[in-house]
């Protein structure tokens, strides 16, 4: 199901602002439980019981933080996509770029406070 994004974007330079609220907030309610929040249900695999492609990217994940954050809980269901995913993030905020990783950090900062991301 498609959402619409509100009024038509605004564009400031090289940006484009939409207006967007979330559509639903997510509580974690413990390791390797359910995520519950309004109408979503996501089973996550615990450090414990990882194997594969996601206790190696549980693994990279407690080498850079310390710990294994939700974001990667999350997409435990789907190796691939866990692994893509970070493979993606990685190269955005550590790859070659135009932008310093202190820009690239504050323009995740704005867009996690945007969305009513607690990251």
């Amino acid at each position: 199901m498609t959402r619409p994004l509100g009024p038509e974007p605004s564009i400031s330079d090289k940006f484009i602002f939409y207006d967007v609220s979330p559509i639903t907030e997510i509580h974690y309610s413990g390791s390797g439980e359910y995520l519950n929040g309004t109408n979503v249900q996501i089973k996550t695999i615990d450090f414990d019981q990882a194997e594969g492609i996601v206790k190696n990217e549980y693994n990279k994940g407690i080498r850079r933080s310390g710990r294994v954050f939700n974001i990667l809980k999350i997409m435990s269901q789907s190796p691939a996509a866990l692994k893509e995913s970070m493979r993606l993030y990685l190269a955005i905020m550590f790859g070659e770029s135009i932008l310093s990783r202190a820009q690239r950090e504050m323009i995740a900062t704005v867009v996690s406070q945007v969305n009513h991301c607690k990251y």
